[in-house]
């Protein structure tokens, strides 16, 4: 059975929908690890919005790196650092347009723990 997509609907998507896992990078090895608090984060990881609905194999996660939260330049993706607020999942803020570099190409912010069109 081929698996349907699911059209990507921004007004309806809640970030906690998207397995969002906080992140931490370990300065010794520069791994990284999952933290419950957004207040000790370096970055947030969650599905993509738009390939959520897509088989498994065309799916993909989007990293954020938090500003002014000590993250190494190299640390990958290297391009952006967005500015965080608010107190978790639920009423997370990042303050810019979170773009996907090739790919599927998706751009959006998240405001108010809700992923919103740019």
């Amino acid at each position: 059975m081929q698996a349907t997509a699911v059209r990507w609907a921004p007004e309806a998507m809640r970030l906690a929908e998207l397995q969002p896992k906080f992140l931490v990078i370990e300065r010794s090895n520069m791994q990284r690890r999952e933290v419950d608090e957004l207040t000790s984060a370096h970055g947030i990881l969650f599905m993509c919005p738009r390939c959520l609905g897509r088989p498994s194999e065309r799916r993909h996660s989007v990293v954020c790196w938090f500003a002014q939260r000590g993250v190494p330049d190299a640390e990958m993706p290297t391009w952006d650092r967005w500015l965080a607020s608010g107190s978790g999942y639920d009423d997370l803020t990042i303050d810019g347009v979170i773009s996907v570099r090739g790919g599927c190409c998706w751009s959006g912010r998240i405001r108010a723990g809700r992923i919103v069109a740019p």
